[in-house]
């Protein structure tokens, strides 16, 4: 009896623990510079695609989504161009080459007389990462 109260106060936690929806990005084949989700309420959900939230970026970077909700809580399951080649997934602090060119971690904000919330992951090298940083935090395209 002892043992399976000690295994109930172990697995108990791990029960409470909610980790968010994986979650794949497709960025199109050759883009460097921001990618970009706006929180618009009109704009269609994200399709979930053998059980993950598909983030596919459009020609400019720029997709809108009626909710924020998924990235409340998510993991990065994959990245890769829409040709299916990989693209790898950078965070800040990585030691990587200076020439890789990866998916880097980014940050959110809000936008706009309506404080539209948005997420921004730069796509390029360290050196460029940094260069959109500058542009990016000043506020997202179109974003209202």
């Amino acid at each position: 009896m002892r043992h399976i109260l000690l295994l109930m106060a172990v697995l108990a936690p791990a029960g409470c623990y909610r980790s968010g929806r994986l979650v794949e990005f497709v960025v199109p084949k050759g883009h460097v510079g921001p990618v970009w989700i706006l929180h618009e309420p009109d704009a269609p959900d994200l399709p979930v695609v053998d059980g993950r939230y598909q983030v596919r970026f459009p020609d400019g970077g720029v997709l809108r989504v009626r909710s924020m909700s998924p990235f409340d809580r998510f993991k990065v399951v994959s990245t890769r161009y829409d040709d299916g080649s990989p693209l790898p997934y950078l965070v800040s602090g990585m030691q990587v080459a200076p020439t890789t060119v990866g998916m880097w971690s980014g940050w959110s904000g809000q936008a706009g007389p309506d404080r539209r919330e948005y997420i921004v992951w730069p796509v390029g090298t360290e050196e460029q990462k940094r260069a959109f940083g500058e542009v990016a935090d000043s506020a997202p395209p179109n974003g209202r």
